[in-house]
């Protein structure tokens, strides 16, 4: 499932170019992951078509010659279709501005003092 989080995250990013004030790129965000729970199957084959678009670990941007590089390259995305292929669809999830400030802060307080989590591991750098 993290996966699919972040080819979504990536995918709005890239559409996005991070223009987006953080607020509005997290209701983005948690917009695309719905899309992909309402419908996994269709997602799974949208996210199909950017194959094509990866040389190894870099990923050609929409009507650009700038590449992204990735860590994971098509791995990722071969994951992420596996696992919708065989989803069934589920509940849209909703807003919970309380969440969302609890992110908010954590985001400042990150870029304050540098330090990052690695998810999971109950480790700060």
């Amino acid at each position: 499932m993290r996966a699919i989080l972040r080819i979504c995250c990536f995918l709005l990013l890239m559409a996005t170019c991070a223009k987006a004030a953080p607020d509005d790129l997290a209701r983005q965000v948690l917009a695309e992951t719905n899309v992909a729970r309402s419908d996994p199957r269709r997602y799974a084959a949208y996210i199909g078509e950017l194959r094509g678009r990866f040389l190894g670990n870099a990923y050609t941007l929409p009507g650009s010659m700038d590449m992204v590089m990735t860590t994971e390259g098509v791995a990722a995305l071969d994951e992420a279709i596996a696992f919708l292929s065989r989803q069934r669809p589920l509940p849209p999830l909703s807003w919970s501005p309380g969440l969302g400030q609890a992110a908010a802060d954590l985001v400042r307080e990150q870029a304050r003092s540098g330090a990052t989590a690695a998810w999971g591991s109950g480790l700060v750098s």
